[in-house]
């Protein structure tokens, strides 16, 4: 089938398109986009995602007879949600992006109809999904009744005595994205939604929707503690909700490290293993927003000098780094998917060290950089994380996140150890014309491990884009 091709090329094309964006800062398409670095370069990871997504599953699809066409329809229009997403100027744009994205991944998590576990991520997810969707909804609109009527972004401004109005929406739109980063304790869909669903869409889900959903919430927060001219009870309020938005991601940040690790210890399905894994790198991330905002509770004002470009560009480093590394990660477990059979347990990886060494070589690589430790993307990711946290007087989730971060060496290096000590368990019943990845899964695998070992051996360029798209983002 030519699906896979055609959902490579036309990603690869929009993205070589969304690049041509890079220095055009402003507002497209009647104000609902905002262009500029932030928005080029979150979307240009979504679309690279994307067709590396819809080309490993080439054989994969035909094993596990899921229907190809459905597949690469689905995953295109979870894209044009996600890049929508990422670029959103005004409430109405948003919350369209966010169910064009929302339900192509929840038909995508239920498309292997003879599985009932599909079945029941996948309406798990719906469940859980459209709950957070409620939050999102009713949040944006009290900011709109709050903003006498206007939904951009860039015109948040409480109108008369609204400003409770305004920040109760903005708490609301708070839970509904924290629902979406599967966050702790909005966590709950995220290990039965990855386990259910095919390794192929398991690993396109994990990164699009974290990286399109982080994109939109830092967008928010940035213009919700923007807004300016206000006095008396409303500067008041404004301050209020300044001061205490840091503490609660603070609070949430270190219960996702904690739970993500510890309940990652546990699993013997490697995509449930990396759900929790997921939810722990979500509160990794989460420590920089923390920091993020307690630059701005400090001083009373966005933007100050180096410490809030740091903390929005270390957030967004991390988010895509994360996305290379478990990208990655979840390709190698589509590889090893034999007569159509997702690989639903550590062991079912023994051997691969001698049955594809470069396979289990990337793999082993994967796991090192979700660790953190270096020359990987992972160590870069999480040093600049902390480096900013500390600035931030943030020394004691600092502490967690590394304690929490010993403990996680525990379970990844388990995949390292099954793939290069344990007796091979599969070595006579792998058919000969699975020795060999497909040309997509081989694809998918060689771009992730090189990006993930560039970065962590030459950080400077991704360091740079990172921070370009911050500044883009203070800009407003």
């Amino acid at each position: 089938t030519v699906a896979p091709y055609i959902t490579l090329a036309s990603s690869l094309l929009a993205c070589i398109l969304v690049f041509t964006f890079w220095s055009q800062e402003g507002l497209a398409l009647q104000r609902s986009l905002i262009l500029g670095p932030f928005s080029v370069l979150m979307s240009s990871v979504v679309l690279i995602v994307t067709g590396l997504a819809g080309a490993y599953v080439a054989g994969y699809l035909r094993d596990t007879a899921v229907q190809t066409g459905e597949y690469q329809a689905l995953l295109l229009c979870s894209a044009l949600g996600g890049i929508t997403l990422v670029a959103a100027h005004d409430l109405v744009t948003m919350f369209l992006a966010i169910e064009i994205l929302s339900l192509s991944v929840y038909a995508l998590v239920g498309i292997s109809r003879d599985r009932p576990t599909s079945a029941e991520g996948g309406m798990k997810y719906f469940v859980m999904g459209a709950f957070s969707s409620g939050f999102l909804l009713y949040g944006m609109a009290l900011i709109y009744g709050a903003s006498g009527g206007s939904i951009y972004l860039s015109e948040i401004q409480p109108v008369g005595s609204n400003s409770s109005l305004l920040l109760s929406g903005g708490a609301l739109m708070l839970i509904g994205f924290l629902f979406k980063i599967g966050a702790v304790p909005f966590h709950a869909w995220a290990p039965d939604a990855y386990e259910g669903a095919p390794a192929a869409v398991t690993g396109y889900m994990a990164v699009t929707v974290k990286l399109a959903a982080f994109a939109a919430l830092l967008r928010t927060l940035v213009s919700l503690s923007n807004v300016e001219g206000l006095s008396g009870q409303a500067a008041a309020s404004l301050s209020a909700f300044i001061a205490t938005w840091p503490e609660v991601i603070w609070f949430i940040a270190a219960l996702s490290v904690m739970l993500g690790n510890l309940a990652a210890l546990t699993q013997r399905n490697p995509r449930r293993m990396l759900a929790y894994s997921a939810i722990a790198h979500t509160g990794y991330a989460l420590v920089g927003l923390t920091a993020f905002g307690r630059n701005i509770a400090s001083s009373g004002e966005l933007n100050v000098p180096g410490l809030d470009v740091d903390a929005l560009a270390a957030t967004a480093f991390y988010v895509i780094t994360y996305g290379a590394m478990s990208l990655g990660a979840f390709a190698v477990l589509v590889a090893t998917a034999y007569t159509g059979e997702d690989c639903d347990s550590i062991d079912d990886l023994s051997g691969l060290s001698r049955r594809r060494p470069l396979t289990a070589a990337a793999m082993a690589l994967f796991m090192i950089s979700l660790i953190g430790l270096p020359p990987t993307a992972g160590f870069i990711g999480k040093l600049w994380i902390f480096q900013t946290a500390v600035k931030s007087q943030l020394v004691g989730l600092v502490v967690l996140s590394l304690l929490t971060t010993a403990i996680s060496v525990y379970y990844y290096l388990r995949v390292v150890v099954v793939m290069y000590m344990a007796p091979s368990h599969q070595a006579a019943t792998v058919p000969s014309e699975h020795e060999s990845g497909s040309w997509g899964q081989d694809l998918a695998i060689a771009l992730a491990a090189v990006s993930v070992l560039l970065v962590g051996l030459m950080p400077s360029s991704g360091l740079a884009l990172a921070r370009a798209g911050a500044e883009s983002l203070l800009a407003r």
